[in-house]
């Protein structure tokens, strides 16, 4: 896994699944419920992108 951070600030985690040839990343919020994969950001609600994240 590995730890982005949101524009606004906020700790993404990042796991990348692997399947035959194609990685996909698939997002967590550590934060929320003790980890749960996310589509938006918990703070401010922005789509993530793996491009978009520092």
């Amino acid at each position: 896994m590995q730890r982005r951070m949101c524009e606004c600030g906020r700790d993404i985690w990042v796991q990348y699944r692997i399947s035959g040839t194609v990685c996909r990343p698939v997002f967590w919020s550590v934060s929320l419920r003790a980890g749960r994969t996310v589509h938006v950001c918990p703070s401010c609600g922005a789509f993530l992108h793996i491009d978009a994240l520092q």
